[in-house]
């Protein structure tokens, strides 16, 4: 059971702030049906509550603050989004989790919080955890592509974005991260223009260097 949920996000955010962790807003209403799910079957979880009180700042968000969320542009419950103190979000999701997707969902968001923050090293370990744990998620492929970068940012060795695009068309061969891991391993030099992007919170792959560089692949 997780112990520790803020109910005001500024008191939260000066913990985070404090401790240098992410915080993990959990947008929910005592109305809702799957919310209570999330509270009865899935937070009380060891695995889940572990992960969460030891490497985020958690923050129960209700309708009596509705500013929030307009804020943070909720509309259903439940939501989950991770930010910074910053208030700069990493990753999102809507609507019920299980546990193991809630696992695999917060190891991705971990893995872009650090790599925002330059500890790419960091970052690359809660990418590993979730490919090696979660295989069969969601998240596992966009994992896969993110290992090849993160490594190739810690080695400059192109052989990470080879061995990224090989696991990605063999284990997840529908997934739109296959081509887009193509796209870097023949122009390597484009992981900077992704990084600009990156650190901008902007897509990189809705922009037209994107779609001129997927064109001539």
């Amino acid at each position: 059971m997780i112990n520790t949920w803020y109910s005001r996000i500024n008191e939260g955010t000066e913990n985070a702030r404090a401790t240098g962790k992410p915080l993990f807003l959990f947008f929910c209403s005592e109305t809702c049906f799957y919310c209570h799910r999330m509270n009865m079957a899935v937070y009380p979880q060891q695995n889940v509550a572990d992960l969460i009180e030891e490497e985020f700042v958690p923050v129960r968000i209700t309708p009596d603050k509705p500013e929030l969320f307009g804020t943070y542009a909720v509309n259903s419950v439940p939501a989950f989004i991770i930010t910074g103190a910053d208030g700069l979000e990493c990753e999102r999701r809507a609507g019920f989790l299980d546990a193991e997707a809630l696992m695999s969902f917060c190891l991705l968001a971990l893995g872009k919080y650090y790599h925002d923050h330059r500890e790419i090293e960091k970052a690359q370990q809660y990418i590993e955890r979730l490919i090696i744990t979660y295989p069969q998620s969601v998240d596992a492929p966009e994992a896969v592509f993110l290992q090849g970068v993160y490594g190739y940012l810690i080695s400059h060795a192109p052989a990470c974005l080879k061995i990224s695009l090989f696991t990605l068309a063999q284990n997840y061969p529908d997934s739109i991260w296959v081509r887009r891991s193509l796209i870097l391993h023949y122009h390597p030099a484009t992981i900077n223009e992704w990084e600009v992007y990156q650190r901008q919170h902007l897509d990189y792959w809705k922009s037209q260097d994107a779609y001129l560089k997927a064109y001539f692949t």
